[in-house]
């Protein structure tokens, strides 16, 4: 995976093309995180205007479990992104390694910590009895899935470290595509 040749050539050629080359499949791929929740929320929104209200009164907590994931992602591309700029490959692949057993650990352990503290979260919201348990099931399912958002999210970082911006789009192409057809 890591090699002394990044995909974008980050030290010579004109310094708009390179920022471009990397910018915009990341813009890409925030754009189609805003398709995801779109996509739930119109399925959700099926469901009846309580359990849409339910689920977006928890996001509050997804959230915040999306940015801990950040202390993971931002050493995991620093570190490895400077590995790969000292053409040490070998250091980045062992960076890489550990950040990702890193990443499931830290998950897991956010996932433990928040998952009994949903109930009383999502209570004090002051939704309706209907939307407090729709946002309470949601939440529990999403903070089960924590190490596995976290791990996702190293990988992305990953290939950023390496100055991959379009792999990561791509897969999370995919991913929106088979989340529309399986919806």
């Amino acid at each position: 995976m890591f090699s002394d040749r990044a995909p974008v050539d980050l030290v010579s050629g004109p310094v708009e093309r390179t920022i471009r080359a990397l910018a915009f499949p990341v813009v890409a791929l925030n754009l189609l995180r805003a398709g995801y929740n779109i996509v739930d929320m119109f399925w959700i929104g099926r469901l009846g205007p309580e359990f849409l209200a339910g689920v977006s009164g928890s996001i509050f907590l997804v959230w915040a479990i999306h940015g801990l994931s950040h202390l993971v992602t931002i050493g995991i591309t620093a570190g490895v992104a400077r590995n790969i700029g000292e053409k040490r490959a070998d250091r980045a692949v062992a960076n890489a390694a550990r950040a990702l057993h890193y990443a499931v650990y830290f998950g897991i352990l956010v996932a433990v910590v928040t998952y009994p503290l949903v109930p009383l979260l999502i209570s004090s919201v002051g939704m309706s009895e209907t939307a407090t348990r729709a946002g309470i099931h949601y939440l529990q399912i999403m903070t089960l899935f924590t190490p596995l958002i976290f791990l996702l999210f190293s990988l992305h970082s990953l290939f950023v470290a390496r100055g991959d911006t379009v792999t990561p789009l791509r897969v999370f192409a995919t991913t929106f595509l088979l989340n529309i057809v399986l919806s």
